[in-house]
């Protein structure tokens, strides 16, 4: 073998090793960079644990959701207001990650005496959503209402409690349940780590770019 044709191969052996240490580094920094990003993400506590029954009629625990990133939001199904536009921007989020199975979309009912699993399938079913990984819950309502007061920190009330112009900060009055417009999201740890309004474009915009930070 030449001593050209030698030295071409040494060339192209320290050229390849040089590509692999600089990528090697590259997705170090990536790696630091996203940990950066994470912590700069707000903690607000861990997640309540749960226990509530889904659109299908089956029991399903917050246990399932360990090791993943997952989004909560608080609707009932005879909403006239928030609670549409709270379940079709949740559904731009399961469109535009994919179907990614490590983020999971829970839809709470606020009014679990009207939303049966039959009505929170067929609303399910009505906005297009996939159930793979958004689930509908329904449970008994003292606990609903504990549970999001206490465990997520949010306002809610039933049908006889509820002030909608009040809590909500709107004059619909007819309104019958009291309830956030936030989405809540937790991360692969169970913390919660930021509240959005899905009223607000800006909010929006941030949920997506946080919910990447903990995905990626």
């Amino acid at each position: 073998m030449s001593k050209k044709v030698l030295i071409g191969l040494a060339l192209i052996a320290a050229l390849s090793f040089a590509i692999f240490i600089g990528k090697r580094e590259l997705t170090k920094v990536q790696g630091q960079k996203q940990e950066i990003l994470k912590q700069q993400l707000g903690n607000y506590g861990k997640a309540p644990d749960f226990q509530f029954t889904n659109q299908e009629n089956e029991l399903f625990s917050s246990q399932s959701l360990k090791g993943k990133v997952w989004l909560a939001s608080f609707i009932f199904t005879s909403c006239p207001s928030v609670c549409p536009i709270t379940t079709a921007k949740m559904a731009v989020l399961q469109k535009k990650f994919g179907k990614d199975p490590n983020l999971f979309h829970v839809s709470i009912s606020v009014d679990p005496q009207t939303d049966t699993p039959k009505v929170l399938k067929s609303y399910a079913i009505k906005h297009r959503a996939d159930l793979k990984n958004w689930v509908f819950l329904t449970g008994d309502e003292a606990k609903t209402h504990e549970l999001i007061q206490k465990g997520f920190l949010l306002p809610s009330q039933g049908r006889e409690n509820s002030n909608p112009s009040k809590l909500m900060g709107h004059d619909d009055e007819e309104e019958p349940v009291v309830h956030s417009d936030r989405f809540v999201l937790v991360d692969q740890e169970g913390m919660i780590r930021g509240y959005y309004s899905i009223l607000e474009g800006k909010e929006f915009a941030r949920l997506e770019r946080d919910i990447k930070t903990l995905l990626y």
